[in-house]
C-alpha cells in the first residue's frame, strides 16, 4: 500500500474511532439522565412519604388553619429562627408528590413573608441607627423608600411596625424644628438651674412627639445638664421649607389688570 493509501485509511479509520467514541460518551450520558432520574423519583417519593408522616401536620396547623399567623408574626429572636427555618419546611411540602395548589400558594406566601421579614430585621436596624443621629434628609428618605417596599398584610403586626418606623422617619425634620423653638423658648428663661425649667426638659422627652427619638433624648439631657455647650442650629438643625405660591398665569395676570381698568 503506498504512503498515501495509508494516509487516507487511517484518516478514515481515525473517524470511524472517534464516531464511535463519540455514541460511547452519548449512550453513557443517557444511561446516566436515566440513573439520575430514577434516583430524583426515588427521592420524591421519600420526601412525599416524610410529608405525610411527618410534616405536612405541622405545615397544615402552622400555616393553614392558624388564620391569624400572618397577622401575629412580629420581630422577636424566637419568631426570627422560626422564619429563617420555614424555608426547609415550606421547600420540603413543595417537593412532594401530593403538594396542592392550597398548598403551594401557602407555601409561596410563607416564603414571601420569610423574604420581607428578613429585610424587615436589616432596615429595622438601620432605623435605630438613623434616629440615634441628628436628621439627615437623604438617609431618611432612602430608608423610606426601603421601608415602603416590604409588604405585610394590611394591620398585622409587621405592617403597623412598618407604618410607625414610616411615621417617625417622615416626621423626623418637622419634629427637630418643633424641639428647636420649644428649647429656645426655655432657654430664654435665665434661671436654667431652677427645678422648674429642669422639671421642662424632663417633659419634653415624655412628649409623645420626641420620647421615641433617641438622638432629642440625648440633645435634651445636654441642654438641661449644660446649656451652655447646645449649639441651636448645629444640634437641632431647622430645614423647614418655606411654602411656594404658584405663579399666576400671564393670561390670568393680563385679565386681571384688565377688569381693574374697566
Amino acid at each position: 500500500m503506498k504512503d498515501k493509501e495509508l494516509i487516507v485509511e487511517l484518516n478514515s479509520r481515525d473517524k470511524k474511532i472517534k464516531e464511535i467514541e463519540s455514541k460511547i460518551e452519548e449512550l453513557s450520558k443517557n444511561n446516566k439522565s436515566s440513573e439520575l432520574k430514577k434516583q430524583n423519583a426515588e427521592l420524591i417519593d421519600i420526601i412525599t412519604n416524610s410529608n405525610n408522616v411527618y410534616l405536612y401536620e405541622i405545615f397544615e396547623n402552622r400555616y393553614i388553619k392558624d388564620k391569624n399567623y400572618f397577622n401575629d408574626v412580629d420581630i422577636d429572636d424566637k419568631t426570627t429562627s422560626k422564619i429563617e427555618n420555614s424555608i426547609v419546611l415550606v421547600n420540603t411540602i413543595l417537593a412532594g408528590k401530593n403538594c396542592s395548589s392550597q398548598d403551594r400558594s401557602m407555601g409561596e406566601k410563607v416564603l414571601k413573608l420569610r423574604t420581607n421579614y428578613l429585610k424587615f430585621i436589616e432596615l429595622e436596624k438601620e432605623y435605630q441607627n438613623v434616629i440615634k443621629e441628628k436628621s439627615n434628609e437623604q438617609n431618611t428618605a432612602n430608608l423610606v423608600s426601603k421601608l415602603d417596599s416590604l409588604q405585610f398584610d394590611l394591620d398585622s403586626k409587621l405592617d403597623k411596625r412598618k407604618q410607625e418606623y414610616l411615621g417617625l422617619l417622615k416626621n423626623y425634620n418637622k419634629f427637630t424644628c418643633e424641639l428647636n423653638k420649644d428649647i429656645a423658648k426655655l432657654l430664654k428663661n435665665p434661671k436654667q438651674d431652677n427645678p422648674l425649667v429642669k422639671k421642662a426638659y424632663e417633659d419634653l422627652k415624655k412628649n409623645s412627639a420626641y420620647k421615641n427619638y433617641p438622638y432629642f433624648i440625648k440633645i435634651l439631657d445636654k441642654v438641661k445638664n449644660n446649656y451652655i455647650i447646645y449649639v441651636e442650629n448645629e444640634d437641632l438643625p431647622c430645614l423647614e421649607k418655606e411654602e411656594t405660591k404658584p405663579k399666576e398665569d400671564n393670561k390670568e395676570v393680563q385679565k386681571t389688570i384688565e377688569e381693574k381698568k374697566e
